[in-house]
């Protein structure tokens, strides 16, 4: 189960931490890792409609380029603030006290040590690897909600981090 904290509102957007070999250097070399050769079109999960490939390599591309990989650290603070699909999250109600409040400061220490395991086994798989993070959102146009609901880095290890 996904849990937030905090605000909530009708729109997402979702953090991706991609798993690269390194920073690519043109849009070329990151359709290679994104894509197949030869695809053209990128679908809609949700809408009857599709996007040319570039637009979203490049929508990728444009967040890639002014950064320097991720540390560990900024890998478990974004994934500690978002939704993680993790078994350990299921029912949160052992955060309540015996009133049935939550004990949020509680919650919010145990979420940082579950994204740390995520972020540590991650690392562990993906060993001689960069990471960095994109971010996309439906409320910032239709191919971004088409990126953050979709398939695009499908190709790509990933941890994806929800805000709903």
């Amino acid at each position: 189960m996904k849990r937030r904290i905090g605000y909530v509102s009708n729109s997402s957007s979702s953090s991706f931490i991609l798993s690269i070999p390194g920073k690519p250097k043109a849009e070329g070399e990151l359709f290679e890792f994104m894509f197949f050769k030869g695809d053209t079109k990128y679908v809609d999960p949700y809408e009857e409609k599709s996007y040319p490939i570039n637009d979203v390599v490049s929508a990728v591309m444009s967040q890639l380029s002014d950064q320097d990989p991720m540390t560990k650290d900024k890998m478990i603070d974004l994934v500690s603030c978002g939704h993680i699909d993790h078994p350990l999250l299921g029912n949160m109600d052992f955060f309540k006290d015996s009133d049935g409040n939550y004990q949020w400061k509680k919650q919010e220490a145990f979420q940082k040590e579950i994204a740390k395991e995520v972020v540590e086994d991650f690392l562990r798989v993906h060993k001689n690897k960069e990471f960095y993070s994109v971010s996309f959102s439906d409320n910032e146009g239709d191919l971004n909600g088409a990126i953050e609901h979709g398939s695009a880095f499908d190709r790509i290890p990933h941890l994806r981090c929800s805000f709903h």
